[in-house]
C-alpha cells in the first residue's frame, strides 16, 4: 500500500499529465517525469520534471504535520523565427496550466490539507542551446498517523 505522500505525489504527476488542449489548456504536456538517478529525458517537449525536495515533520499528539516541497522544471523549445515572442511572453502560457491544473484540487485527491500557489523563477536561457526551462515550486500539507505513514492523521 502506497503511503500518503507517495499518493500525493502520484496524484501531481497525473494531474499534470492531464494538461492537454482538449481539456481546455495553452498546451499539450508531453511527459511529466519524477526524478531519475539515470538521467531524465527532454526530446519531446513541453516536458515537465518533477523532484520532491525536503519534507518537514512536526509530531503533534500522536499525528505527523508534514510540508513536502516540490519543484517542478518546465522545458520547452522556442524558435523565434517561427514564432516572434519574447521567451517570457512564450513561457506564460505553460506556467499559467501548470497553475492551473495544481490549484484545480488542492487536497491532491483528498490526500492532502492544503496546496500552495506554485512559486516560478525566471527562465533559464542558455546561449545557443534550444531549451527554455522555468522551475517553480510548491508545497503540500498533509498529516499521517504517527505510526503508519499508509494511514491519514487528520
Amino acid at each position: 500500500m502506497d503511503s500518503i505522500r507517495e499518493l500525493i505525489v502520484k496524484n501531481i504527476k497525473t494531474t499534470l499529465e492531464g494538461i492537454k488542449l482538449s481539456a481546455g489548456f495553452n498546451h499539450d504536456i508531453s511527459s511529466v517525469q519524477r526524478l531519475r538517478q539515470s538521467g531524465m529525458k527532454k526530446n519531446l517537449v513541453p516536458t515537465i520534471w518533477m523532484e520532491e525536495g525536503d519534507e518537514v515533520s512536526i509530531d503533534e499528539a500522536g499525528i505527523v504535520k508534514k510540508n513536502l516541497t516540490i519543484a517542478l522544471a518546465v522545458i520547452t523549445r522556442h524558435d523565434e523565427t517561427a514564432d516572434l515572442l519574447s521567451s517570457s511572453e512564450f513561457v506564460a502560457p505553460l506556467r499559467d496550466d501548470v497553475d492551473k491544473a495544481l490549484m484545480a484540487d488542492r487536497t491532491r485527491g483528498g490526500n492532502a490539507d492544503e496546496t500552495s500557489f506554485p512559486s516560478w523563477e525566471g527562465i533559464d536561457i542558455a546561449e545557443g542551446q534550444p531549451e527554455l526551462i522555468v522551475v517553480g515550486t510548491f508545497s503540500v500539507r498533509y498529516f499521517t498517523s504517527q505510526t503508519d505513514s499508509t494511514v491519514k492523521g487528520f
